[in-house]
């Protein structure tokens, strides 16, 4: 006869859970590399600058060879769409050691590749670390335009990149109402921030969230940074400025997501 005796009975669900636990795990390690290509068409009411379409790719941490995998995957994703601008959201390192500058320069290279015109701003890691210097040295070099409270005109594109709003140098005062006054996009690290920002911005475009990076079924976050607490995935039309958070491509803390697949972003713009 066989046992079942409460022992046996007890190895039986330990087997059970224990299954259940690699089954999960192994889910979520996949999700925090399968990749979504967002495509989002926003109509604005501050913009003449005709239709754009923008590339967004923010928060890849790029303190591992996955995420720097993972990270040029989105970027050729963008290729594809074939944009005409590419718009960088910040947080590329979580910490500092000699290998970064490596995956730091295969990014810009594959970025620049595109042959669009690119801008960035930096995120609260890339401060955390203590590598802004580096990492404007890198991007500079590559093409990509490092925004710290400026604006430029990229390619007749109006683009506006606040410092990070936790701990780089935030102004919220830079922009005045008399520069950029119309069609003008905004890149801040924290979507948050954008109660404080000018009236007259056109979008604001923002990552740090993750989307949750760890979620509930449908996408609902079980928790979000300081920053992205009111604003935390896909586009706020009722925002104080219209804006569009991306839940980025890497992660911090465990590399793994739950119900948020890592995003790369492309934005039609419209009047």
């Amino acid at each position: 006869m066989p046992d079942r005796s409460p022992i046996s009975r007890r190895r039986f669900l330990k087997r059970v859970v224990g299954g259940a636990a690699v089954l999960t795990l192994g889910n979520l390690a996949v999700d925090a590399g399968w990749l979504d290509l967002t495509r989002t068409q926003v109509k604005l009411p501050n913009w003449r600058g005709g239709k754009v379409r923008i590339g967004f790719l923010t928060d890849p941490h790029l303190n591992s060879d996955r995420a720097l995998g993972t990270a040029l995957d989105a970027l050729d994703l963008i290729r594809g769409e074939k944009p005409d601008v590419l718009l960088l959201g910040g947080d590329y390192l979580n910490y500092f050691q000699p290998r970064q500058t490596h995956r730091l320069t295969a990014f810009a290279e594959r970025a620049r590749s595109l042959g669009v015109p690119m801008a960035t701003v930096m995120g609260n890691h890339d401060y955390g670390c203590a590598q802004v210097p580096e990492i404007s040295r890198v991007f500079e070099h590559h093409g990509i335009h490092v925004l710290r409270n400026r604006g430029l005109d990229l390619d007749g594109l109006q683009i506006f990149g606040y410092d990070d709003g936790l701990l780089g140098q935030f102004d919220p005062h830079a922009l005045s109402a008399r520069q950029f006054s119309h069609s003008t996009i905004a890149l801040l690290h924290e979507p948050d921030f954008v109660r404080d920002v000018p009236r007259h911005l056109s979008l604001q475009l923002s990552g740090h969230s993750h989307g949750g990076q760890m979620c509930l079924p449908f996408g609902l976050p079980a928790h979000t940074p300081l920053g992205a607490r009111d604003y935390t995935a896909g586009f706020y039309e009722k925002a104080p400025v219209p804006l569009y958070v991306s839940r980025g491509t890497g992660t911090t803390g465990p590399p793994v997501r739950l119900f948020c697949r890592p995003e790369a972003t492309i934005l039609d713009i419209e009047a």
